[in-house]
């Protein structure tokens, strides 16, 4: 045995550093070797605030753009205030694990934004939509009935299931 092992050294060491690396893979990919496109979540490591009634909305589409690049589409708003330009707003993608934001640029009702498959993590996530108040920092959020299932070849919008 010892024999064996002084001869393939190298090659035990390899398979040892192969296995150290494999449950970091994905987070070590996406980070340092796919580049910084359309479609880059943040991270939320903040807790979201309660869920409120006062934003109606929903998601109604999701689109293959390219390889690994889809949008989301659909609608939100902030009902005692209509005019949106008073917001930053964010589509939340929520799971028991993990938190992503992506930022919403247009500043009417409307929603649009690019999400990258390779920047998320397989799951399902609940679709969620968080206002943020630029004069008082105020946060608002709302889940719809709406689901992203991230699997390992492709993304997909469902209906999530009521309780």
């Amino acid at each position: 045995m010892q024999k064996f092992i002084n001869q393939n050294k190298l090659y035990l060491l390899t398979w040892c550093l192969l296995f150290a690396y494999l449950p970091f893979a994905h987070t070590v990919y996406a980070k340092f070797f796919l580049p910084l496109t359309d479609g880059y979540p943040l991270v939320y490591e903040e807790k979201l605030p309660s869920e409120t009634k006062n934003i109606g909305g929903g998601f109604g589409k999701l689109t293959h753009v390219e390889k690994g690049l889809y949008r989301l589409s659909g609608w939100a708003f902030f009902k005692p205030d209509l005019d949106n330009t008073h917001f930053e707003r964010w589509v939340v993608l929520q799971s028991d694990v993990k938190t992503y934001l992506f930022p919403v640029t247009m500043p009417t009702r409307q929603i649009e934004v690019n999400i990258s498959k390779e920047f998320i993590q397989p799951g399902s996530y609940q679709i969620g939509v968080l206002f943020k108040d630029k004069r008082n920092q105020a946060a608002y959020y709302r889940i719809t009935n709406k689901l992203l299932v991230r699997t390992p070849n492709d993304l997909k919008m469902k209906n999530a299931k009521k309780n």
